[in-house]
């Protein structure tokens, strides 16, 4: 499902998923993160609506020019330091849900911290036991 409610994509498998898989190759899944944003204009907080291994997607009212380039500042649950990252603007939107698709880059991401992004990536992707006997 992406931001709009509409369904995009879903896992193979009979029961429906919150994770989405796209041409990016990374699973996405819904969140709500609190993002520091820096780019050569400006300094801003944004909030993330979905996170993977490769990026995310940040509401903003004005949203910069794919091509971007930018750094970020996060915090993700069960990691006790700051995930530093930059990145490029892959797409940006206008509308009701505006914002802009951010890719990572990995060369300016330490090591540690893509683990820790990856390891909560994948557990948040997993339907908790509740949902899952549920149906």
């Amino acid at each position: 499902m992406d931001r709009t409610g509409q369904i995009v994509s879903q896992e193979v498998g009979s029961e429906p998923d919150l994770v989405v898989r796209e041409r990016r190759g990374f699973a996405r899944v819904p969140v709500r993160l609190e993002i520091g944003y820096e780019d050569t204009f400006r300094q801003v907080f944004l909030t993330a609506c979905d996170v993977s291994e490769g990026g995310m997607y940040l509401y903003s009212d004005d949203p910069p020019p794919a091509g971007s380039t930018a750094r970020l500042l996060f915090e993700i649950p069960s990691h006790p330091a700051m995930i530093r990252v930059g990145g490029v603007v892959t797409h940006s939107e206008q509308g009701p849900n505006s914002g802009f698709g951010l890719r990572f880059q990995p060369d300016e991401m330490a090591l540690v911290d893509y683990e820790a992004l990856r390891k909560f990536v994948a557990t948040a992707s997993r339907p908790s036991p509740r949902e899952s006997s549920e149906g």
